[in-house]
């Protein structure tokens, strides 16, 4: 079973927002305690001037949050020179802030002298303090992240590996089976016995697609031909599927693996649920300067109304290889009779 890596990446993120917090506010925390210290040795102080520094230290915090924002979300690089640009321009910015914020305060904050004889001092600190946390935080943080990701993909290697063993074995074993079940059946009943022998083939050439780009039309039409007479049932309906084309055609053209399933099983689909349960289908290649024309003759067993025609035509049924097929058109020529052409590029010459 594959994790549910979308839940558990939900669950880690929901955590790592409730521990980012809790450590933003004991590193503040702990901030705050190393300053208070600082000052109490350099100064001193009373009641008054405790209250003072606690204006004073919160209001750095408050300051330096959207300089936190801009090296971090806002213009974050993982270039050392231009960090270190960054935080000399920051630096000195968040030291012009404190200043103007003191000249205004009109007496409201006052000069305390904390690691030093200069303010300005203990703000450049108060600083790198902060952004030496803040970048040691944002490290294991993407360390963990990375960690993750890697459990993550070990889980989904093994899970894959799993996966291949068990596509390996399944084709093997369901031919198997379809061997045995060949070997077992009475002569008499050939027609069964091509049938199934007609199963393994389509199955392998399904397979085969998920592998290659590219294959010879002939085994595309013999692939196509085989799956269509699988799938007929002459209680239910009948389909009849003949090419009427040049051997050389086939046999030295290219297309993409089970194109003409794309072509056609939707509009045959569509075709019997409007109560067709016999449909004729003449193909007919033909090379036309650098393109193949296919023009596909369709004889329904019941008449087809106008609406249903219009209905029809607008499906659309080259969604997996509408690069390749050009051109489709589909006419109607008669009440029970269908035309459709297409093109396709005429390369791969083998």
């Amino acid at each position: 079973m594959i994790p549910d890596f979308n839940q558990q990446n939900i669950a880690i993120e929901t955590s790592n927002k409730v521990n980012k917090l809790e450590m933003l506010i004991w590193f503040y925390l702990i901030l705050g305690i190393v300053y208070w210290l600082g000052f109490y040795l350099q100064n001193k102080p009373n009641w008054i001037m405790n209250i003072e520094f606690l204006k004073s230290f919160l209001l750095r915090i408050i300051i330096i949050q959207p300089f936190y924002y801009l090296t971090f979300i806002k213009k974050k690089s993982n270039n050392l020179i231009v960090t270190g640009l960054m935080h000399l321009v920051y630096c000195l910015m968040f030291i012009g802030i404190w200043i103007t914020v003191m000249k205004l305060s009109n007496g409201w904050l006052r000069e305390l002298q904390i690691f030093g004889n200069s303010f300005y001092y203990d703000t450049a600190l108060l600083y790198l303090f902060a952004f030496g946390f803040f970048h040691s935080k944002d490290y294991f943080e993407q360390f963990e992240v990375l960690r993750i990701k890697e459990r993550d993909l070990l889980l989904l290697h093994h899970e894959s590996e799993k996966n291949v063993l068990s596509a390996q074995m399944h084709p093997h074993f369901l031919f198997n089976i379809l061997n045995s079940i060949n070997a077992s059946i009475p002569a008499k009943l050939e027609d069964t016995r091509e049938s199934i022998a007609k199963l393994a083939q389509t199955y392998r050439y399904i397979l085969n697609a998920s592998k290659v780009e590219e294959t010879l039309l002939s085994s595309e039409l013999e692939f196509f031909i085989n799956y269509i007479n699988l799938q007929n049932d002459p209680k239910k309906n009948i389909i009849n599927f003949d090419v009427a084309t040049q051997h050389i055609i086939l046999n030295k053209r290219k297309c993409p693996p089970m194109f003409l399933n794309s072509v056609f099983m939707n509009l045959i689909g569509v075709l019997q649920e409007y109560g067709n349960r016999k449909i004729n289908i003449i193909l007919e290649i033909s090379r036309v300067s650098e393109v193949l024309r296919f023009e596909t003759n369709i004889t329904l067993s019941e008449p087809l109304s106008r609406k249903s025609f219009i209905e029809l035509a607008k499906l659309n049924t080259l969604s997996m290889h509408k690069d390749f097929v050009r051109d489709f058109n589909i006419f109607q020529s008669s009440t029970s009779r269908i035309l459709l052409i297409f093109f396709t590029p005429n390369y791969n010459v083998v």
